[in-house]
């Protein structure tokens, strides 16, 4: 059946039912200022939630037709490494914990701050890619790069409020990692825009719970730090 709205008219919807979503979520608050404690959390935790996104990449590389999106998957990575000449991301965010005080240069490995409704987050996309079509794995892609535009300028703010080396949020409030997908995005849209309607709305879904599940996390933090002193170190 043939899907009555525009693809503008659907992104422009879909961009304004998240930024509802967020106005309720206590932690991207514009009055909301996190204690030490709180903010040093959320560096823990937060990392395990964009550091993994590699695995959402390597999986959908090695699920891609052609060259084609593969390259398109391997340019993402080369921007994620800095490439050409700068730091990659990962360097940024890691310089970000460590002006908090925050070493995080084992973190990949030792897992001691990957809380359950993070791992679930990661582990749900890897398990949602593996059951579609490739139209609509690649439609989470998009979905997926277009948060960077409305989640980071709100990451940006928060951050800006306990700590001055935040150039890793800056950096992404700039990217156009969404605008070099559309032209295969707009494709997939005249087959099915069902397709596309359905992967965004996962992707959406899925980001909103996460950011609630860490919010209702960071924020309860005040009440846990007696009972649980190692995380003020």
């Amino acid at each position: 059946m043939k899907h009555t709205t525009s693809l503008a008219d659907f992104l422009t919807s879909w961009d304004a039912a998240l930024s509802a979503a967020y106005a309720d979520i206590e932690l991207f608050s514009a009055h909301r200022v996190l204690t030490s404690a709180q903010a040093r959390h959320f560096v823990r935790v937060f990392y395990h939630v964009r550091g993994r996104f590699c695995q959402f990449l390597w999986t959908l590389g090695n699920l891609a037709p052609h060259d084609e999106f593969k390259l398109l998957v391997v340019r993402n990575i080369q921007e994620e490494f800095g490439i050409p000449g700068g730091r990659s991301h990962e360097q940024l965010y890691l310089e970000f914990a460590r002006s908090l005080g925050v070493d995080l240069t084992h973190e990949l490995a030792s897992e001691s701050s990957y809380t359950d409704y993070a791992r679930e987050f990661n582990v749900g996309h890897i398990e949602w890619l593996a059951s579609q079509p490739w139209p609509a794995q690649f439609a989470a892609f998009a979905a997926y790069e277009r948060l960077d535009n409305l989640d980071y300028p709100i990451l940006h703010r928060l951050a800006a409020k306990f700590a001055d080396e935040v150039l890793f949020f800056s950096v992404h409030c700039e990217v156009g990692h969404f605008d070099a997908l559309q032209v295969h995005l707009s494709r997939f849209w005249q087959q099915s825009a069902k397709t596309v309607v359905e992967a965004f709305e996962f992707i959406s879904r899925h980001q909103i719970k996460m950011w609630r599940a860490l919010s209702s996390d960071i924020l309860a933090l005040n009440n846990d730090v007696a009972q649980y002193p190692e995380m003020l170190s």
